[in-house]
């Protein structure tokens, strides 16, 4: 990606190619462990199930209602904080969180006390895409921005397939509390590293300035799906995520029960 192109925006002209990649290398990485975080508690269920003997109900609550209500419902609140507050400290903030709690995953002792640690991973990492994606907007020009948001959305598929990897082995010679605290402490030492290493930089022309007055959510919501495409595309992907996160929490749930596979199988 030549990222030094003679016709980059004025606005972006301060920052070196290498500090840009820096700074995305960071933010995909913070994308990355969010979904460590997110689907790791799908390749530890049935032994988490086994130890606290919950029903399917509760395996279902824990690895997505959880999080998923709380993820949904803040995101627009921490998007609205994000294009007025320091956006660099609210990733540092929302990492710091979710690393936290999914650590304290591991010291819950029943249901009740790992679905709070849930609900506490899934509010920190409503405050992670927000703000990531305006600070990749105000890192790279036009030019370039298609290609520094397809690297960042990396992050999920990265993500994934490390937290089955590591997650699954883990669990297999250490047990699942030291695989949750595996993935989770990490998390803390970087949002260290992000606040260190990423600057919060000035805001592109056109993008929301300290004075403009924001219309309440409600309105902006009305707008948007007044709008035919936009209520489609939403259905669409809605029925999508549905489908997808659906079939990613309950087929290794299935493979491991009635075909016998060990989670460091299951995760390979």
């Amino acid at each position: 990606m030549d990222i030094s192109h003679r016709h980059i925006d004025p606005e972006i002209e301060q920052y070196s190619a290498r500090r840009r990649l820096s700074v995305l290398f960071l933010l995909f990485l913070v994308y990355t462990f969010s979904f460590i975080d997110r689907q790791i508690l799908v390749i530890l269920a049935e032994p988490i199930k086994a130890e606290f003997d919950l029903k399917d109900w509760e395996l279902g609550f824990l690895t997505g209602t959880a999080f998923a209500l709380f993820y949904a419902t803040l995101g627009l609140p921490i998007a609205r904080l994000a294009d007025r507050w320091h956006r660099v400290n609210i990733i540092v903030i929302a990492l710091t969180l979710w690393s936290a709690m999914t650590a304290l995953c591991a010291a819950a002792n029943n249901f009740l006390q790992l679905a709070a640690a849930r609900v506490g991973v899934g509010i920190g990492e409503a405050g992670g895409s927000p703000p990531a994606v305006s600070l990749i907007s105000s890192y790279f020009g036009r030019e370039h921005l298609s290609t520094a948001m397809g690297i960042y959305a990396l992050g999920p598929t990265v993500g994934l397939l490390l937290g089955f990897i590591v997650g699954g082995w883990v669990n297999e010679l250490y047990g699942w509390r030291a695989a949750l605290l595996t993935v989770g402490i990490p998390g803390i030492f970087l949002a260290a590293v992000v606040k260190i290493a990423i600057k919060e930089p000035p805001r592109n022309t056109g993008e929301i300035s300290e004075n403009d007055e924001f219309p309440a959510i409600s309105e902006s919501l009305l707008k948007l799906f007044a709008i035919k495409t936009f209520r489609w595309v939403n259905l669409g992907v809605t029925a999508g995520a549905l489908a997808v996160y659906g079939f990613a929490t309950w087929m290794p749930i299935y493979l491991i029960r009635e075909f016998g596979f060990s989670t460091g199988e299951l995760g390979t």
